[in-house]
Order: C-alpha cells, then structure tokens, then sequence
C-alpha cells in the first residue's frame, strides 16, 4: 500500500431506507488528497439494485445523517459549515420544491428522527452556556466550572460547558426547541407512535 492509496478508500455511513422500501439513501466519505480533508455527500440507490447510485448532495463541507420523512418525499440530512457549525436541511424527493434550510447551529447536529406526522424533527446537539456569549476568545471567557468527572471528551473537547442536547424543531423551519438537555448528556431520541412523547437516552448521574 502506498501513502496516494489512501485517496481510494470510501466509507460508508449507516443505510437510512425509504419508507417504501425502494430506495436507500447512504453518507459515502471520499478522501480529498489535493485539499487534505474528507468530502462526505449523500447518495441514492436503488434497493433492487435496478439501477446505479446517483449522488444526491455535494456540499462543501459535507452532508450526513440521511432521514426519510413518514412518507418518503422529503430526506433530512445534516449539512457541515465552516467553523464547526451545522445546518438542518430539507430536500424533496421525487417531488416538486426546493430544499429547505430547517434551522443552523454554532455545534454539529447528528440524528435527525421525523416525528410520525411528517411536522416535526428530533435532532441532537451541543448546547453552548453562557459563557460563550463573550465571543470565540476561550482565553476571555469565564473559568469553566468542573464539578463532575465526565467533563471532556476525545475529538470532541470540553463538554462541561456544551451538554449534547436533544432539540424538536419545525419540518419547515424554525427555531429549535431544546426539550432535554445540560446538564448532563442526552442523545438518541426516539418518537412515540402518537408524536406526542420522545424517548431518550442519558446517564443522569453526577459521575
């Protein structure tokens, strides 16, 4: 193996399929040698394998977390912006409209889930306290107060101050609505059948 293999290697993340049954919507990760960095798009392929992937997304600084809507018109997907920050976008399938920019954050998003009545979306992210408010200097900022042992995690950095939070915003954009957050960690949500209630998962102990 050469170091220039490395720019065929392709990685896919986890399947999202159609409510029907027909079509799997996939995050495929390429390596970009020339720019150093990873392009993550989505792409769209027949179950039957009747035809070929066709690429869905293309943006600059990557698309993931494909999610179908109830009724297979819409696909949710996580966009990357510079900086870190991330944006909740909607693009119709098989269908007339435009993509729709559901909301932004200054953190990454991740498992985007459809409430049952196509109006809603669950997502997970990390909320930011106070104290980043006096702007992107960490070294102006107030101390951080450590009071528990699970406070920093790898690849993620400090998470005193930025508990993952789970968020329910409008399918057709809006602001977001934390509904279980800091200040300990929530991920995982999961709709109930009527829409009204979320499960999710958190290990609400101090240490």
């Amino acid at each position: 193996m050469q170091p220039s293999d490395i720019g065929r290697l392709v990685t896919l993340g986890a399947p999202a399929v159609s409510p029907d049954g027909t079509v799997v919507a996939v995050a495929v990760r390429r390596v970009d040698l020339g720019a150093n960095r990873y392009r993550t798009a989505i792409w769209l392929t027949p179950t039957d394998g009747s035809g070929p992937p066709r690429r869905l997304t293309g943006s600059e600084h990557g698309d993931s977390s494909p999610a179908w809507s109830p009724d297979g018109t819409r696909l949710a997907v996580v966009t990357g912006r510079e900086g870190g920050g991330a944006q909740l976008r909607v693009l119709p399938i098989g269908v007339p409209g435009e993509p729709v920019v559901v909301c932004e954050r200054p953190e990454p998003v991740s498992e985007p889930v459809w409430s049952p009545d196509g109006t809603r979306i669950a997502f997970v992210s990390r909320e930011r306290a106070a104290r980043w408010a006096t702007g992107d200097d960490d070294r102006a900022r107030e101390p951080r107060r450590i009071d528990r042992l699970f406070s920093r995690l790898d690849g993620e950095g400090w998470i005193i101050d930025r508990p993952s939070t789970v968020f329910v915003v409008d399918a057709g954009g809006g602001d977001p609505v934390a509904v279980a957050g800091g200040p300990y960690e929530h991920s995982s949500p999961a709709w109930s059948p009527d829409g009204r209630t979320l499960a999710v998962v958190a290990d609400r102990e101090p240490d």
